[in-house]
């Protein structure tokens, strides 16, 4: 094969790449965020210890800190600034859905899409514990059309947990006792505590 076939075949090849899709879609980027609703707005729920001094959102370190989002949309976005290793637990409607890691910096991520019609609660919970690091909620949003609705406001109990990093849920997705701690085998909403 000569120079000008292997060009043309490493150029099919990098086009071939570039229009594959991406492995784990619905976890990919969002690249158009089309309402946004920002931290602030009344709507949105906040469970859990959030430092909210930064205007810009609410930074949590605490496993099991969340984020309540009632709507009207088969979709939603949330946007976020980390640092590469927390994980976030998306329960949908009290379905626990796919655990993911966001991404070092700030992105927006679809965390549901293709709901049915309908009315629709989305919990976005910190699964990690706050040796692994702190995230930042910078908001929400949804398709045009869409509707967020004010979510229900937790009630006046509280329940303290004391403990440690069992109660954070360490370890707890491991295949076995044998494997060293990583964020990947860590998810609060699976701990006692949660549940």
């Amino acid at each position: 094969m000569g120079p000008m076939e292997r060009i043309k075949c490493i150029g099919v090849l990098v086009l071939a790449l570039a229009c594959a899709p991406l492995a784990s879609a619905q976890w990919a980027r969002s690249e158009v965020d089309v309402v946004e609703v920002l931290p602030a707005d009344p709507r949105l729920v906040w469970r859990g210890r959030f430092d909210r001094r930064d205007p810009s959102g609410p930074r949590c370190e605490w496993s099991g800190s969340s984020l309540v989002v009632r709507l009207r949309s088969a979709a939603l976005n949330v946007k976020v600034s980390g640092n590469g290793n927390d994980r976030l637990q998306v329960i949908v409607d009290g379905t626990r859905r796919e655990a993911f890691t966001p991404d070092k910096g700030v992105a927006s991520y679809r965390v549901a899409s293709g709901l049915p019609a309908g009315e629709h609660v989305v919990e976005i919970v910190k699964a990690t514990e706050p040796l692994v690091g702190q995230l930042q909620f910078l908001g929400v949003s949804v398709p045009a059309g869409a509707r967020v609705l004010p979510a229900a406001a937790p009630s006046g109990l509280k329940l303290e947990l004391a403990g440690d990093s069992i109660t954070c849920g360490f370890g707890n997705e491991a295949p076995d006792e044998k494997h060293h701690f990583t964020p990947l085998t860590e998810n609060n909403t699976k701990a006692y505590g949660f549940l």
